[in-house]
């Protein structure tokens, strides 16, 4: 993980105001996290971008959207589309999820939704087993 890249989507519940205020805890946890698993470089926590600024700054063939009613597994895709890029992003809605016009933007712009489980996840937990499908599939 190079960087963290929060978004704001249709269904987000956290005001930008208070995640601003807690951005020193979280680069607090990520320097922590990043110690304890002996990485050499800490991933950056950028600022928050609104949801149309996403499609101009990610390439749809380099980034996953990890969506709860995808039919495509996360493994499928990487096995047979994105084992060669050196740059991947994955794009994790927030609890309430992606709403009907966000995930229409999505499929009209040909992003990669996939399924990383079977069971709906909550955010954080979808976050841990996008990763490790990756880190599993692309190592």
């Amino acid at each position: 993980i190079n960087k963290i890249i929060p978004v704001i989507t249709d269904n987000i519940t956290v005001s930008t105001d208070i995640f601003n205020k807690k951005i020193p805890r979280f680069n607090k946890i990520i320097k922590i996290a990043s110690e304890q698993s002996q990485r050499v470089f800490l991933p950056k926590l950028e600022k928050i971008i609104n949801f149309k600024t996403f499609f101009s700054l990610y390439k749809k063939e380099d980034t996953i959207i990890a969506y709860e009613k995808a039919k495509t597994p996360i493994k499928m895709l990487l096995r047979n589309n994105i084992s060669n890029t050196s740059v991947l992003n994955l794009f994790i809605g927030c609890e309430g999820g992606f709403s009907a016009f966000e995930v229409k933007l999505l499929e009209e712009n040909n992003f990669n939704l996939v399924s990383i489980s079977d069971n709906i996840l909550r955010a954080e937990t979808a976050v841990i087993t996008g990763l490790s499908s990756i880190a599993y599939e692309l190592s």
